[in-house]
């Protein structure tokens, strides 16, 4: 991350990609690690090519995915790591700065409970790569959600307050919402605090 929103040197590739120092920076030390550690392992990486020499087992790395969101500042990146044996994909890992799985969101809870005044449960907290949700004190539900302002300014959000013109159906009581601008990561939050529904789900969304 020390290049990031530190405007890195950024070239052409003959495909007309961008490509920046970081990604050669991160592959190369990627490239190095490996090098040292199974120095009979193959590695397949975007900006260096390959340098397999027909071993078994080779890794294969994106050094930065979405490179253009990186450049823009945006942290909506991944580095991606896969391990092939004999041409079978067994692991791939994602290393992504705005997984909410990864990283401490603890300023972010307290300042919806700040922001709904209620308290939320941090034991029970559900961890998704964009959202997190948990059981308020009030006998609630919020889901809080992190996204990009470029897509807030294509797509908008709409998914709650486009369910309150469906009659008929069931669904949770929409009590209310709070948003603000996380202009040091361009990002945009918004929580929205709901109806606790405790019944199993009658099916899993993909």
């Amino acid at each position: 991350m020390r290049h990031f929103r530190r405007r890195p040197r950024v070239d052409r590739k003959p495909d007309r990609t961008y490509v920046t120092q970081a990604d050669t920076a991160i592959e190369l030390e990627l490239r190095a690690r490996i090098e040292k550690k199974y120095p009979a392992h193959g590695v397949l990486a975007e900006e260096y090519g390959d340098r397999t020499s027909n071993q078994e087992t080779r890794w294969i790395i994106d050094p930065i995915d979405a490179t253009h969101s990186y450049l823009r500042g945006v942290p909506a990146f991944a580095t991606l790591i896969a391990l092939e044996r004999a041409g079978v994909l067994e692991v791939g890992v994602m290393s992504a700065p705005s997984d909410l799985r990864l990283i401490d969101c603890e300023e972010v809870i307290v300042s919806v409970e700040e922001g709904l005044g209620l308290g939320l449960d941090r034991v029970g907290l559900v961890r998704k790569r964009r959202t997190l949700g948990a059981r308020s004190d009030r006998g609630t539900w919020v889901r809080i959600e992190a996204r990009p302002r470029w897509r807030v300014a294509s797509q908008g959000w709409g998914g709650i307050e486009a369910a309150q013109v469906l009659t008929g159906i069931a669904k949770p009581e929409w009590y209310r919402s709070l948003s603000w601008r996380d202009a040091d990561n361009a990002l945009w939050w918004r929580a929205d605090e709901t109806e606790l529904v405790t019944a199993a789900p009658i099916n899993t969304g993909v």
